[in-house]
This record gives structure tokens, C-alpha cells and sequence, in this order.
């Protein structure tokens, strides 16, 4: 079965720590999420750009969230780092396929939550724990 392909459009990129950005993209009209999930962008090599290649990044916002947040951690001669640094602005436009992965709450799971994440690992969580937050539920989170 073939993955659900949409078009975004950059917002912002900002440098927010060293070699990590935030990246903010337009929801695409249809796609619909779970908080905890990832999309595989389709990255174009920076020399040259009919060379795309996937890659996965967690959806940091919530799905109620008007846009798509993902925090990047630059890697050193990463595809989609260079193409972070170099060629992503304001107004770009980018495939990407998804949602995927199953890092979800379960409704019917009503246990206290611990969260262990490090640098941009927090992603997901950040998805996880602010739609949590938001509906109210309160059992204990760490």
C-alpha cells in the first residue's frame, strides 16, 4: 500500500541551539496525525536537487496545532542537514509521505507516565505530552 504523499511549505527555519533548528511547515489540506507520530520528508541533495532521498522526522506539534513543528539536529554532511543549512527558507516547498509509526498513547491505558528522551529526541514527546496536557488528563507525568 503506497504511503499518503502531501506538499508543505516551509514557514520558518531558526537556528534555535547549536546545530539544532526548528523548523515550522503548513499543514498539507487531509493530513491528519497522531500525537507521537513521524513523517519521511523527501530531501533533495543540496547539488542536486532532482536527487531525493527519504528521511524521518518525528512531528513535534500537536494535532490540533494550525502547523507541522520538527525540531532538526544537524549531522555533519547529513542530506538533510546541508539541506537545513543551505537551502531551506521561507517559501520552499517540500514532499513528504506519512503519517507513520505507532509511539502513541493507548485511550484505554490510564497509567502514570514517565518520558525519558535526550536533545531532539523530545519530539515526539513534546506532541505526547502537550495533547495530554490539553485534554485535561491528569495523572501523574515525569
Amino acid at each position: 500500500m503506497a504511503l499518503p504523499t502531501f506538499t508543505t511549505t516551509c514557514t520558518k527555519n531558526e537556528c534555535i541551539a547549536h546545530d539544532v533548528y526548528e523548523c515550522v511547515f503548513t499543514k498539507p489540506e487531509g493530513f491528519a496525525f497522531k500525537a507521537g507520530q513521524y513523517i519521511m520528508f523527501q530531501c533533495p541533495l543540496v547539488s542536486d536537487p532532482s536527487d531525493c532521498q527519504a528521511r524521518a522526522y518525528s512531528i513535534a506539534s500537536t494535532p490540533k496545532e494550525e502547523d507541522l513543528l520538527f525540531v532538526i539536529k544537524l549531522v555533519e554532511k547529513g542530506r538533510m542537514s546541508c539541506f537545513v543549512e543551505e537551502k531551506l527558507k521561507e517559501g520552499v516547498a517540500l514532499e513528504m509521505q506519512g503519517p507513520l509509526g505507532v509511539f502513541t498513547l493507548k485511550p484505554e491505558d490510564t497509567r502514570d507516565l514517565l518520558f525519558v528522551c535526550t536533545a531532539t529526541g523530545n519530539a515526539p514527546f513534546r506532541s505526547i505530552l502537550k495533547e495530554t496536557l490539553e485534554s485535561g488528563d491528569s495523572r501523574k507525568m515525569d
